[in-house]
């Protein structure tokens, strides 16, 4: 069984809990999943298995979209709903002064990542000192927000913000971090995943209904090819002998290539069959270009034969 499923992950479920039980109900203990969702949050989960677990790395970096409710004028000590409130502030909502707001979180900017998360600190969990009442200093990291924006502003108080941004951005603390900036504080009521890479939600199942396809055995028709993750990679196909040298980690001369090869670029490589034999990275060594092998992601050595 090898492909991508798009789950849909319900709140209450941790990103964990859902990969393991698709995992056991289908018989397919090498999964992995691309990008955790907090246990409150939902929507798309991506779920990678058997060849398909060699993606994992490459859509973990991919930007993802979210729907997120910002609340003003109430923080938390865990920057969602869940938590406790710790301050609460009046306010007069103006639409251009939040676009204005938003507008400054735009690009690469940093980020503290909250207490109550999964990040380890001299071996220990984030979220397990914030439990014991220990609050420590974190090391601010640099993300990248392509799109920030308001998509329904009805209720004053409770804002939906549309944003595109780059892994490992919490998104409740930039929920957080605008309430600041805007001047009364806020917190994050839910959240929804629509996007991650190419995958967009409306391509994704429910547990019951991917739990209904495997009691039919047509789980098949659910899975997405691994070729999916790499559509926006520019792509190279190789001949019967460079494709040879390419699966042995041979250095291919660019010139060589018909395609006049970029290291700003991501490249997959496919024979001339269509079949995808891995990811090419950029080699320069003095005055020549050379592809090779980043990551082969062929399944056995009778492919690679």
């Amino acid at each position: 069984m090898d492909g991508i499923l798009n789950i849909i992950k319900p709140p209450g479920m941790t990103s964990f809990d859902v990969a393991s039980y698709i995992g056991r109900r289908l018989g397919q203990r090498k999964t992995g999943h691309t990008g955790t969702l907090d246990p409150g949050a939902c929507g798309l989960i991506t779920l990678c298995m058997g060849k398909a677990t060699k993606a994992v790395e490459y859509l973990l970096s991919e930007d993802k979209t979210y729907i997120a409710q910002l609340r003003l004028g109430k923080t938390t000590d865990t920057l969602d709903a869940l938590g406790k409130v710790t301050s609460t502030a009046s306010y007069k909502y103006d639409r251009y002064k939040l676009e204005a707001v938003l507008e400054a979180f735009l690009g690469k900017t940093t980020q503290t990542p909250p207490m109550y998360s999964a990040v380890k600190m001299n071996g220990r969990r984030l979220y397990e000192l914030a439990r014991r009442g220990i609050d420590v200093k974190r090391e601010k990291r640099e993300i990248h927000i392509s799109d920030l924006r308001i998509i329904d502003d009805s209720d004053h108080s409770n804002i939906l913000i549309k944003t595109v941004c780059s892994k490992g951005t919490y998104v409740r603390s930039l929920m957080a971090d605008i309430g600041e900036r805007y001047g009364c504080g806020a917190h994050m009521g839910f959240l929804l995943r629509t996007v991650n890479g190419a995958f967009d939600i409306s391509d994704a199942y429910t547990i019951e209904e991917i739990t209904s396809a495997a009691d039919e055995n047509r789980i098949s028709d659910l899975l997405i090819p691994l070729e999916k993750v790499f559509e926006n990679f520019d792509r190279i196909v190789l001949d019967h002998n460079k494709r040879t040298g390419f699966l042995n980690g041979v250095f291919l001369d660019g010139k060589n290539l018909g395609v006049v090869l970029d290291q700003a670029k991501k490249y997959a490589v496919y024979d001339q069959k269509g079949k995808l034999l891995g990811i090419g990275e950029i080699i320069e060594k003095g005055m020549k270009v050379y592809l090779k092998a980043k990551r082969l992601l062929l399944n056995t050595d009778e492919d690679i034969r």
